[in-house]
């Protein structure tokens, strides 16, 4: 009797660990997101707006310098993280939204059984090519992560009641997240 229930958990658990045709299809759509907005993010001078916070991160790292006001706790740790590591310039400052605004466009795929894979797919290419959400991960600040912690939010709320008991701790830390990372998760939280 326990050699069928082992046969049909091992076919269960070899059928999740395949490698599919629609997570290659993602894998391409997460790289044409990815060239949309990572591509020359410094060839543009920060505006006015980006410049403030992006002062804010080159004054951590200035001991003579007072330390400017800080928008959003997320973007500005993170970009303080990046920019231990890496040389400080206007693409370095975008770097952190830009990676938020690619991940926001595998969300979708969180949801392919309620969506389906076809649905999930056409939901990454509108959120790719999107031209708002593009804009958006190439400019400075918190919103591509407050937009990224909303549908994550939304992910693992959809997901607690069916899935396993990771959920939760995952929707946690998208709250935490949006809460630091800028106004418009606010907005965002009401919307859900």
């Amino acid at each position: 009797m326990t050699m069928p229930i082992t046969a049909t958990t091992n076919t269960q658990a070899a059928k999740a660990n395949r490698f599919t045709i629609g997570d290659a299809l993602l894998l391409l759509i997460i790289l044409a997101a990815g060239l949309l907005r990572l591509l020359n993010l410094g060839q543009i001078p920060l505006s006015p707006a980006e410049s403030g916070e992006a002062l804010a991160v080159w004054a951590f790292w200035q001991a003579e310098m007072a330390p400017a006001a800080i928008a959003s706790p997320a973007y500005f740790s993170l970009t303080v993280l990046a920019t231990a590591v890496l040389d400080v310039s206007d693409g370095l400052m975008r770097l952190v939204p830009a990676l938020f605004g690619v991940a926001t466009i595998a969300l979708p795929w969180l949801l392919r059984r309620r969506l389906g894979a076809v649905g999930a797919l056409f939901a990454a290419v509108l959120l790719t090519v999107s031209p708002l959400l593009t804009i958006t991960a190439r400019t400075v600040g918190g919103d591509a992560i407050a937009i990224f912690a909303a549908g994550l939010l939304l992910v693992a709320w959809l997901r607690h009641p069916s899935d396993n008991n990771r959920w939760p701790a995952i929707g946690g830390t998208a709250l935490g997240l949006g809460l630091a990372s800028a106004p418009l998760f606010y907005s965002l939280l009401t919307a859900l």
